[in-house]
């Protein structure tokens, strides 16, 4: 069961009103709207929780801290890209994956927490934390 929430002030007491189905009543709180959240009665085991989206199943990433390079092998799709981004969201750097062994520079990056996201062009994508130290 649902209900509409109604809300109205009146200018001449400043006091809010509100109704839920039963008639206006006034809030205890002048000039706050209170609100009840409705909860379904049956919560459904079922339910989903996220989107599904579809990640690389078999690769590997190392080192992990990583120093002066990265290596990432595995069996990627054409035009799959390495990005990896700073904790801001600013691209560091990217690489076009070979099908069988790729290596990322890292010897221009400074010590600290990145994010390497490997996507392809069908959209399979898959993130990583990368620890860079030196």
């Amino acid at each position: 069961m649902m209900y509409l929430i109604q809300a109205e002030v009146d200018l001449n007491t400043d006091k809010l009103f509100f109704d839920v189905g039963f008639g206006w009543q006034p809030s205890s709180y002048p000039g706050v709207i209170m609100l009840r959240p409705v909860f379904p009665s049956k919560i459904e085991e079922e339910q989903p929780v996220g989107i599904d989206e579809e990640s690389f199943s078999d690769y590997s990433i190392w080192p992990n801290p990583a120093k002066g390079q990265l290596n990432i092998t595995g069996e990627f799709p054409i035009g799959t890209i390495a990005t990896l981004y700073d904790l801001e969201g600013r691209i560091i750097t990217y690489e076009r994956l070979n099908p069988s062994n790729t290596r990322v520079d890292l010897s221009f990056t400074s010590e600290g927490l990145y994010i390497l996201e490997l996507a392809s062009p069908a959209g399979i994508r898959s993130i990583e934390k990368i620890v860079i130290s030196r």
